[in-house]
């Protein structure tokens, strides 16, 4: 009985970490949603309290990235970064619908101005990610499309 128990402890174990494993694109085809969902949200365990730079180290779409600012938007120095949206580029080889990750950061916010103003470029998104790299992600939600004026 003793043995037929860590047996089954055993392969639950094993279950447990395999579920949890990260899977490329390439296993997805062109279902970046179905690759968003999974490595980003069902495994977001992976990337709460860990610094921004761990999740855009795994993520393998194309970098499209926005930083998202505290209400209210207005020129002061209060607003602050409180997440980004993450996008990928729109390919034809995607299927459809388009998706984006909303990433939620834990305080301290960043101020945007001094942010914004410390850029070279702020169009790059290479640079936003380098500059916010180290905020500690909060929480991980997935937007599914289709985006803007209807």
């Amino acid at each position: 009985m003793r043995t037929i128990f860590i047996l089954f402890f055993t392969l639950l174990c094993t279950y447990n970490i395999n579920a949890q494993s990260y899977r490329s694109m390439n296993e997805f085809g062109t279902d970046a949603i179905a690759y968003m969902r999974y490595n980003f949200v069902d495994r977001k365990a992976q990337y709460i309290n860990q610094p921004l730079s761990k999740l855009l180290g795994d993520y393998e779409l194309g970098l499209v990235f926005y930083p998202s600012e505290t209400y209210p938007y207005k020129t002061t120095e209060t607003v602050r970064i409180y997440g980004a949206v993450l996008k990928y580029p729109t390919p034809p080889q995607y299927k459809g619908p388009y998706g984006v990750l909303m990433i939620y950061f834990k305080t301290p916010h960043l101020p945007w101005w001094d942010t914004f103003n410390s850029m070279l470029d702020t169009d790059d998104d290479a640079e936003w990610a380098e500059k916010l790299k180290n905020c500690i992600v909060s929480d991980i939600e997935l937007e599914i499309g289709p985006f803007g004026p209807n």
